[in-house]
C-alpha cells in the first residue's frame, strides 16, 4: 500500500540511479519532520526532530568517511 509520493521517489531513484543508504534516508525523514514541526509550531517534534537529526548527521559523516578510506583502500590496491 504505496502512496503516491513513495511511488514517485522510487522512480526518481531509479532514473538518478542513486544508492542511498539507511542514515541518508533517516536523516532525510528526520529533517523533513523538522521541517513540519517548525512549520506547525510543534515544540515536541521540533526538539525530538534536531535531537535526532544531529545523531543522525554524525552518523552519515562516520560512514561518509568510511567510505572514503574504503574506496582509497581499494584504488590504492589497483595502482600497486
Amino acid at each position: 500500500m504505496e502512496t503516491e509520493l513513495i511511488k514517485e521517489v522510487k522512480e526518481l531513484i531509479k532514473i538518478v540511479d542513486i544508492k542511498p543508504n539507511q542514515n541518508l534516508l533517516g536523516l532525510v525523514v528526520v529533517l523533513v519532520s523538522l521541517g513540519i514541526a517548525e512549520y506547525y509550531n510543534l515544540c515536541a517534534l521540533f526538539w525530538l526532530s534536531a535531537v535526532a537529526s544531529f545523531a543522525f548527521v554524525v552518523s552519515n559523516i562516520f560512514t561518509l568517511v568510511a567510505y572514503t578510506v574504503n574506496y582509497w583502500n581499494k584504488k590504492m590496491k589497483k595502482q600497486q
